[in-house]
């Protein structure tokens, strides 16, 4: 793949930042959005291609699982920055093994925001068990936002609140006893 030497400096300056931090293969990064950056988005880093560069997988809204392309590292340096680093836990074979869960998730079940999004990737490659905190984290939130509902003396929105409860906690138990497989 050809890169203009403009898009090679911007991967050679994210490789010195990853080199400046020591990430290794299957610690994670946590990037955020420049203009949106109350959602933490996870990549695990997977070592460095024939030319240097840093080579990544994620879980993609559209796709799925996959190695992320250089053009597209390109896109997100321009459009995210890398907040921190998430390093992964645990010995050398055990890194391996995280490696390995990631690269057999190529082409898996599709990017799903509640059940299936990027930090349950991350959490499944480097600890063997698919779970999102901001997704427990937000369920929670809409089985409160429910139950404030509820509170009204509108029946209507009674309803909606009976709802909310419902999906709050229903996406919460999923959320806390469900994550055992990235692939389930």
């Amino acid at each position: 793949m050809y890169l203009t030497l403009q898009k090679q400096q911007l991967l050679y300056q994210l490789s010195n930042r990853i080199l400046s931090i020591g990430l290794r293969q299957a610690d994670g990064v946590v990037v955020k959005d420049r203009n949106s950056p109350l959602l933490d988005h996870y990549a695990v880093f997977l070592g460095w291609d024939d030319n240097g560069f840093p080579v990544f997988i994620a879980n993609y809204p559209n796709g799925g699982v996959r190695v992320v392309p250089h053009e597209e590292t390109i896109k997100f340096l321009n459009s995210m920055y890398l907040a921190r680093p998430r390093c992964f836990q645990g010995n050398d074979y055990e890194r391996e093994q995280a490696v390995n869960r990631a690269i057999s998730c190529i082409g898996k079940k599709g990017y799903d925001l509640a059940f299936n999004n990027c930090e349950h990737f991350i959490n499944y490659v480097q600890k063997s068990s698919a779970y999102s905190q901001q997704t427990a984290i937000a369920s929670a939130g809409t089985a409160l936002g429910g139950a404030a509902l509820l509170a009204t003396k509108n029946p209507v929105t009674q309803a909606v609140g009976a709802l909310a409860i419902s999906a709050g906690v229903v996406s919460l138990l999923v959320e806390l006893f469900g994550g055992q497989s990235f692939q389930r």
